[in-house]
């Protein structure tokens, strides 16, 4: 049984995520405007993207190499969650719970302090993710420990059925799999939130508040969580 303990991030708790990038913006922009600003977006996410320290690079080259390695050797690999239907992982999207359980272990293995997390927030729902956190020994100078997040589908929370050529580009530039500290992760939803509204807005389509960058980063930076 996995043991949870409620866990306070102080990097990403915040009083408020809104930066006024939610505010509605009715003006109206020039072709030219419109190009320069899917390219400043993409050029922010490139920005954004880019290992920050040594640690993080090294949780990066880490979790590609074992996650690759790990679905390679268990293309078979079944969960343990009863389903009338069927428990591959491939074929049912709840068992990500239980390959996120299985791949704490391996990335344990692999040496990293890895752990399963948990955020649940009344309007965002319940959100499961990995985390590094880097040993306390490896930090000289009393300095805190740093922090990893791994989203192993990073891009599949900001898919649009009917996003523009802009928006597409935007997105390839965004890896499947997202591994950087909170605050890289904050920056991340800020640009690709910001595309999104443009996005709706060049299609003449409503935009949910559920697409919108403060509930973007109250689902996936909630300061409070269970880790274990």
């Amino acid at each position: 049984m996995i043991d949870f303990g409620l866990v306070v991030d102080q990097e990403s708790k915040k009083d408020s995520f809104d930066d006024g990038s939610d505010t509605d913006d009715e003006s109206s922009d020039t072709d030219d405007e419109t190009t320069d600003f899917w390219k400043e977006q993409c050029l922010k996410l490139q920005m954004t993207l880019a290992p920050t320290n040594n640690f993080e690079a090294l949780v990066l080259n880490v979790t590609k190499t074992e996650i690759s390695n790990f679905f390679s050797k268990t293309r078979g690999y079944s969960c343990s969650c009863p389903s009338p239907r069927t428990s591959m992982i491939s074929e049912r999207k709840e068992c990500r719970k239980c390959l996120l359980r299985v791949l704490v272990g391996v990335l344990r293995q692999a040496g990293l302090n890895c752990g399963l997390c948990i955020s649940n927030r009344r309007r965002s729902g319940e959100h499961w993710y990995l985390d590094v956190v880097s040993y306390q020994s490896k930090n000289p100078n009393n300095k805190p420990p740093m922090r990893v997040i791994i989203e192993l589908s990073l891009r599949d929370e900001f898919e649009i059925a009917r996003a523009n050529e802009g928006y597409k580009k935007l997105i390839d530039i965004l890896p499947y799999m997202f591994v950087g500290n909170p605050t890289k992760l904050e920056k991340v939803i800020k640009v690709i939130c910001k595309g999104t509204k443009k996005c709706f807005k060049e299609n003449k389509m409503y935009i949910g508040p559920w697409r919108k960058n403060k509930y973007m980063q109250a689902k996936l930076l909630n300061p409070y969580y269970e880790r274990a």
